[in-house]
Parts: C-alpha cells; structure tokens; sequence
C-alpha cells in the first residue's frame, strides 16, 4: 500500500491537449519541472531528469492513458509519480501524487511541497501565458543545513560538514530567526536568500539554542 508524500489538485486556464504536452514534452518540461533530457510517454518509456547542483533523476514510465494519467517510477527509490487530467469546462484540473511505500519525516515532505508548488506555478505560467521561466530551479548556492518548518519557525534537522551553516555553528534542534538582514519563518525565505545572493557571500546567521539567541557568520556556497 503507498501513501502520499505529496498531492495537489489544481485548475489552469488552458486545455487539456496543452497541459499534457507540458508533461510530457521534453522542451516544455525544461520550463518548469528541470533539464528533461529524456520522457518517453509510453509504458517502460524512459524519464531522466539532469540539473546542476541537483541529483540526476531518472526512471520508467509505468502507466498512460494519453492525456488522462502519468504514471512513471523514480529508478532505485521506492517513488513513483502519478500525474492525472481532467477537463475542467475549458481548463484543466490537474492532480500530482508522489508516493511511496511509508511516509517520509516531516522535513523531506516539506521540501518535496515547496519544490512542487513552485514548479506547478511554473507550469501554470507556461501553459496559461506561454511563457517559459523556471524560477524554482534557479537557486545560486547552498547554505548547508536541513530544516523542518514549525510553530516557531524552521529547526534545523541536520547540517552538512563544512558548509555555511556548520561554519555558523548551527546545530540540530536550533531555530534560525534571521539570514542576514532578512527575518526567517518559512522555507520560501530560505530559499529566497539562496537565490538572491552568490556564492561567496557572507551572511551573519542568527539562532535560538536552549532560551539564548547566538549568531554566526555563514559563507553561502556554490551548488554542487
């Protein structure tokens, strides 16, 4: 039995005909959903996905029903992909499933929803205005740690050795409050700062850690 790390229904202003070319055409996805190298619309069809800084995705389609259901499998994870079309009068509602076989901790899930949301805002730009921009696979460095979004903010859940964060002296069960000069309280914000600065910045960091608030320098760097 799988259940949803993410689902998403939506209603976009553009035929069903055009939406699906937008998943399933090469050149579209390029605009929303990251560098398609290869999406083969058809069942043991071959999907790969390759985009600088972030791990190469590649995997077999399963299941279509030309412009109705997508269903295709991410290559040795246990994750499949379920994309399924509906007219909506003279739009399209559109429904996105990732699942697989348990549910994933609270902070992956998290990430998988922010990166889907934007790239189906992106998908929405290209297919209601005909405009290609991908803005979610646009972030310029790396800060380095792992956060988990709550009442209070985001926790940091782990930090990567070396990176921005640790050279910050963050550690797990920390709250980031600022980034710079910009207050923190969503992953958006997060992800806004490593868009909008280069590597090589220095930003100061501060955090909460047993009732004091501390700060850090962090060095932003480069996406691997």
């Amino acid at each position: 039995m799988s259940v949803a790390d993410y689902e998403r229904s939506l209603t976009v202003a553009a035929p069903v005909s055009r939406v699906w070319r937008a998943f399933t055409d090469p050149e579209d996805l390029r605009a929303w959903h990251g560098t398609a190298i290869q999406f083969e619309a058809r069942e043991a069809g071959r999907v790969l996905f390759r985009d600088a800084g972030y791990p190469e995705v590649s995997g077999r389609v399963r299941r279509v029903v030309p412009e109705r259901l997508l269903h295709w499998d991410v290559d040795g994870e246990d994750i499949a992909i379920v994309e399924e079309f509906a007219p909506a009068g003279t739009g399209t509602t559109v429904t996105v499933r990732q699942q697989g076989p348990t549910l994933l901790p609270a902070h992956e899930r998290q990430a998988y929803t922010l990166g889907w949301d934007e790239s189906l805002a992106d998908m929405a730009l290209l297919v209601e205005h005909g405009v290609r921009y991908s803005r979610h696979m646009s972030p310029r460095c790396q800060f380095g740690a792992e956060v988990e979004s709550g009442v209070a903010g985001l926790t940091v859940v782990s930090v990567t050795s070396g990176s921005g964060a640790a050279q910050a002296g963050l550690r797990p069960g920390d709250v980031l409050v600022r980034l710079g000069g910009a207050p923190l309280f969503s992953r958006s914000d997060l992800a806004l700062l490593t868009r909008e600065h280069p590597p090589g910045s220095r930003l100061e960091v501060a955090f909460v850690r047993s009732g004091r608030m501390l700060t850090g320098i962090a060095t932003l760097h480069p996406r691997a």
